[in-house]
């Protein structure tokens, strides 16, 4: 009779050379399948090394097979997938010996595969293990049925995580014997596997920092590396370790792997705050706060690290740097641990079981040295960037004096001044990348409170606002002073030396707005990229620069009109040409067509303006294009005041007369429109334009259709006004103009 028992043999060893005309036996077999036959299964694959993945499933379904209580019966196929099995199936002494046998058979591979350091063979061995002990307390305790072993009791997953801890141990003493040479690690046998434990020992360790070229680089090389290694093992085998041991477990080598690495990182940490000494540094800083200065150099008694805030730039990257990799890594563990309760593992600190404590603390403690010194660095930075960069102001005696004994203008191309061939200082690009460079630096430590508290200092309390904005307000009310000595005196801004120099303080800040935007548009882009969840917190610090524009735009709306004030009264005197009687619009069909071929005024005037305005509007040395804006607005504006009042009060106008300064109107209105950098500035001539419009017509009712029309709102001029102007025509009778009615 064929022998099932052989046959699951046969089938377990891979020699069933009949698949098809087998397939009943096979069929049959799944049902008079028991735990002991599922046992010499597992033992006749073990035996044949045909893979370990192969053991654990066969060892799984052993598992199975006792927990769930299918067993075979001599009742029918369909009787026994009828009936219900609730309890264990009863457990033979020969079964416990053979799990036994296995167990300790696996336990030799797996402390010869930690020895050989196969990763993989290992994880598959101590899966078999893991299983193993827990159907070895199912046959020692059968009673309280199946049940998950806890992580810490887990001799397979403790096998597993020695060796990670090993491997951790290993890369990182091979970072650190440089910095302590005196570092002693031992291995322990405190669970009786051979010494698969690992404690590091740093009692008497001293630093080699003497013989070190530059000891923070390295320690900061072995920090960002251990680091690395940790989180490279974690990602790695975070889900074979879940899949392989349960989810539970994977938190749990995550607490482990860092608990070895604390043990190293905290020693880099001390020797970096040793080296780089930071409260000693910080002293110094207070001290210089306080305007004392070493006067003698530095020796063995009384170092003197830093003389000058300016040093501080590379110690505060290092320190950027540290706090950067830590931070980094703490995510990753926290994103990996997530929220798995800390009963998961033994003895971790109160706020989980991962313990962070300690590194967070040392993160802390290098932030509270960060800030500020980087306060320090940025006053310092940019009180040089300002100082190296603002424009002096020229002593008004010598500038009177030069102007009298020299018929040139200071803009003239043969007597170039020291700002002459350019709109900027370079004091823009200086400020805002000192300003873009600590703020990207406090980013990086990706500490939100840290990247805020740095970004206020760089834009309101510290820098650019009360720095940059205060340097620079003061000196263009210094160049506003004696700009106006020099406009009594000649009555002209280009006599004054200080004037170019104004001009680009005030391009300055036009810049400095558009940069202050761009420099918020990245800074929001790396906040989104650093901080996560935090992110809007320091975007919203980000805000404070919306004051900061608004303070550079007061300045412009403060210092543009003045300086277009101190230009216009220039104006006035080429209207004298425009009241002459040179200048008639009470024209005929001849004196229209003599003006056509010869402009009697307007081409003057232009040309006249043109000579004012040049020395500021050209583009090398002049305005900058939104400040030549602002500036030629306002002329135009006066000017246009200034002709209307003129229209009103000396001419008399024909049809064709009107016809005429309707003509000079939009002459004029072209011209200042091709000073700006776009657009028309048509609107700063809206009042002259109807004045020359209710000149144009031909009855006084097209005065009421145009007043009553659809473009009664857009009338700048009063019904007085209008009247006066109709009464300028020499055409119209004044006593229907004096009837109007305009409602």
């Amino acid at each position: 009779m064929y022998s099932l028992y052989n046959y699951v043999k046969k089938v377990t060893l891979g020699e069933d050379d009949e698949p098809e005309a087998n397939a009943q036996d096979r069929q049959r077999a799944e049902y008079v399948e028991t735990p002991s036959m599922q046992l010499h299964r597992v033992h006749a694959l073990l035996l044949s090394s045909t893979g370990y993945d192969q053991v654990y499933v066969g060892l799984q379904r052993y598992y199975d097979l006792v927990t769930t209580s299918e067993l075979p019966t001599t009742q029918t196929e369909e009787q026994w997938q009828a009936s219900t099995h609730t309890s264990l199936a009863p457990i033979s002494p020969m079964d416990v010996a053979k799990v036994d046998e296995i167990y300790y058979s696996l336990r030799a591979k797996m402390e010869d595969a930690s020895r050989n350091n196969d990763d993989t063979s290992l994880l598959k061995i101590c899966r078999l293990v893991s299983l193993l002990q827990r159907i070895r307390v199912l046959h020692s305790q059968p009673s309280q049925g199946p049940s998950v072993l806890p992580a810490t009791q887990d001799e397979g997953l403790a096998a597993y995580l020695t060796f990670l801890r090993k491997l951790v141990l290993d890369h990182a003493v091979k970072l650190t014997k440089s910095l302590f040479p005196n570092m002693t690690h031992t291995r322990s046998d405190e669970d009786g596997q051979g010494g698969m434990d690992t404690q590091t020992s740093w009692e008497g360790s001293t630093h080699a920092s003497a013989d070190l070229k530059d000891t923070g680089v390295s320690c900061l090389t072995a920090l960002g590396e251990i680091y690395s290694n940790i989180i490279d093992l974690v990602e790695y085998h975070y889900p074979l370790v879940s899949h392989g041991f349960g989810q539970n477990a994977a938190p749990y080598m995550v607490a482990q792997l860092h608990e070895q690495s604390d043990k190293h990182t905290s020693s880099i940490f001390t020797l970096l705050m040793q080296h780089y000494n930071l409260s000693k540094v910080l002293e110094q800083m207070m001290t210089l706060d306080a305007g004392v200065r070493p006067a003698t150099p530095p020796n063995a008694g009384s170092e003197v690290l830093y003389r000058d805030p300016l040093e501080l730039d590379e110690l505060l990257d290092v320190m950027a740097r540290i706090t950067s990799y830590s931070q980094k890594y703490v995510n990753v563990l926290k994103q990996r641990v997530g929220s798995t309760p800390a009963k998961v593992v033994r003895g971790y600190g109160p706020g989980g079981f991962l313990d962070l404590d300690h590194l967070l603390g040392s993160i802390q403690l290098v932030l509270g040295y960060y800030l500020p010194l980087e306060d320090r660095y940025l006053r310092a930075a940019m009180t040089r960037a300002i100082s190296d960069n603002l424009p002096p102001i020229a002593d008004v005696s010598q500038t009177v004096a030069q102007s009298l004994a020299e018929t040139s203008s200071i803009y003239d191309d043969d007597d170039p001044d020291e700002e002459q061939g350019k709109l900027y200082s370079g004091i823009m690009d200086d400020i805002f990348f000192l300003l873009r460079k600590v703020s990207r630096r406090s980013m990086s430590t990706l500490s939100a409170h840290t990247a805020c508290s740095v970004l206020f200092l760089g834009l309101a309390a510290g820098g650019l606002e009360v720095q940059w904005i205060g340097a620079v307000r003061d000196r263009l009310l210094a160049y506003q002073r004696t700009m106006a000595i020099a406009l009594a005196a000649f009555g002209k801004l280009e006599e004054d030396a200080n004037t170019p120099r104004f001009i680009m303080l005030l391009n300055d800040i036009e810049r400095a707005s558009e940069y202050l935007q761009k420099l918020k548009d990245e800074l929001e882009g790396d906040a989104a990229k650093h901080f996560g969840a935090d992110a809007p917190r320091v975007q919203q610090c980000l805000q404070d620069a919306a004051p900061v524009h608004m303070t550079l735009l007061g300045l412009l709306n403060h210092f543009i009109p003045w300086f277009a004030g101190s230009i216009a009264p220039r104006i006035s005197p080429l209207l004298v040409h425009f009241h002459s009687p040179a200048v008639s619009y009470n024209m005929n069909e001849a004196d229209y067509e003599r003006a056509e071929v010869n402009d009697p005024f307007m081409s003057a005037f232009i040309a006249g303006l043109h000579s004012i305005l040049s020395p500021f509007i050209k583009d090398v040395s002049g305005l900058s294009v939104g400040n030549r804006d602002r500036v030629v607005a306002h002329i135009a504006g006066h000017t246009a005041q200034l002709i209307e009042a003129d229209v009103m009060a000396y001419h008399r106008f024909t049809p064709l007369g009107a016809v005429q300064l309707g003509k000079e109107v939009r002459m004029l209105v072209d011209y200042f429109s091709s000073l700006g950098s776009g657009g028309t500035l048509s609107y700063k001539f809206v009042r002259l334009s109807q004045m020359a419009q209710l000149l144009n017509v031909d009855r006084l009712q097209e005065v009421v259709d145009y007043w009553d029309g659809d473009s009664k709102a857009a009338w700048r001029l009063t019904q007085e006004e209008v009247k006066v102007l109709l009464l300028r025509r020499t055409d119209l009778a004044p006593d229907q103009i004096s009837a109007l009615r305009l409602y």
